[in-house]
């Protein structure tokens, strides 16, 4: 199996009924089977991004950088959690 064939990406469910990406070739899962979305919002989000914007309120451009894409969930949520703070600019 060579890197671009389609077998080699699965989409699987996880334990909160969100899915993630499993990689055939390197045998990973892109998120935790707990729960992808559940992973994406404790970690990325409420530990990530609001962490940030609580311990700088004064602060009105983000940049984020993020190693590595995935399958764009962080990105995902962090655009649904940025839509409704009028203050903040996120370059991502």
């Amino acid at each position: 199996m060579n890197s671009t064939s389609p077998e080699r990406y699965a989409i699987v469910p996880t334990a909160d009924g969100s899915p993630t990406i499993y990689d055939t070739l390197f045998h990973a899962h892109f998120h935790s089977l707990h729960g992808a979305l559940t992973e994406s919002r404790h970690v990325f989000i409420r530990n990530g991004l609001e962490y940030f914007i609580n311990k700088f309120p004064h602060i009105s451009h983000i940049r984020i950088f993020e190693f590595g894409f995935g399958s764009g969930l962080n990105a995902f949520l962090t655009l649904q959690k940025v839509r409704d703070l009028n203050n903040i600019n996120v370059t991502y």
